[in-house]
Order: structure tokens, then sequence, then C-alpha cells
């Protein structure tokens, strides 16, 4: 038997968009770019209807414009994403900064690319000493090669995966009704 929580908390969770800009996403072909960006929106509903906090990190290039963290329609673009000038967020100051500052044990990671950014996203959390999951339907690499090995890798070592739909569950469990037998959650605002 474990000594921690199994199931994850929205008081214990934070959730993490790497590189989920409007413009990046259409490179990853591993998963359909409607799709992925729809997943995203719908990830940041749940999060905002369970009061997990958010992080948005941005590759740009030097002397690059950032391209924004989602298109101009999404609920997201009121966060001030966190621009980034190399491919690990974790070799940035202000995300480490940013992480730390949630006092919050648990990363779960959604994004692109799931061979590069995601990936050294999500394996130096580990290496930080995190708990880290990764949100297989908000994730997309550049091919269906790239996305499943780097995918694999993650998992192997250590890496969580978990579903939307599984998110949900987990956060909204606390705020699920059983009365009549029946478990609710709330659903994303759409």
């Amino acid at each position: 038997m474990t000594s921690y929580q199994i199931l994850l908390s929205n008081k214990d969770s934070v959730l993490i968009f790497v590189d989920c800009s409007w413009a990046v996403k259409t490179e990853a072909s591993s998963m359909d770019p409607r799709a992925l960006a729809e997943n995203w929106r719908s990830l940041a509903d749940v999060a905002a209807i369970h009061d997990v906090p958010v992080i948005v990190t941005e590759f740009a290039k030097a002397n690059s414009k950032p391209k924004g963290p989602f298109p101009p329609s999404s609920p997201l673009r009121v966060i001030a994403p966190l621009f980034r000038h190399t491919l690990n967020p974790w070799e940035e100051d202000a995300f480490v900064h940013s992480v730390a500052a949630m006092e919050r044990q648990r990363l779960i990671i959604a994004g692109v690319h799931t061979e590069g950014a995601v990936s050294f996203a999500a394996l130096s959390a580990l290496q930080h000493g995190y708990d880290v999951y990764l949100v297989r339907d908000g994730i997309a690499g550049t091919t269906g090669h790239d996305h499943a090995t780097a995918s694999e890798r993650m998992s192997q070592a250590g890496v969580v995966p978990v579903t939307l739909r599984q998110l949900e569950l987990e956060w909204g469990r606390e705020d699920a009704s059983t009365k009549d037998g029946v478990y609710r959650t709330r659903s994303p605002k759409k």
C-alpha cells in the first residue's frame, strides 16, 4: 500500500500547456489538429471548473514574435504565456519559479511536440521530484511514430498517462453527488 493519494485531486494538481499555440499545432500530425484544439479547450474548461491552476509556456525563437497560446476565440487567451527560448521549459527560470510557486506535487501536461518539448518537460519534471501525468488526448507529435515512441519512453520513465475524461472524473469526484447512487460531475462549459 502506498503512503500517498493515488487518485488525482484538484487540490494537488497543476495543468501545464506546452507549446499549445494555434500555429504550432498544425505541425503535429499524429492527431487531427481540430480535435487536438478542441481537447485543449475542454481541458482548460475542466481545469477552470475544478479550480486547477494553469501554466502556459510557449517556445519563441530569438527575435521572433510569440504566436500566442490559442486562437483568438479561445477562453485561454487571457492567460499570459511564459515565453521561452529553449526547447525544455525547465531550462527557463520563469517556468521553474512558476511551477514551484504553485506548491503542488502533481503536474498534468498537454501540448505539442510529444517527442520534443512535451517529453523534455515531463522527464525534467520527474528529475525535479514531481509526479507527472501526460494527457494522452491532449498531446501530439510530428509523426505517429515520434508520438508513440516518446509516449512509451515517458511511461517507462514513470510518467503516468491519463485522458481528459479521466481528469474530469478524478478532479470532480469531490464535487460529485452520489445521494441517489449516481455519480455526477459538472460538465465543462461549451
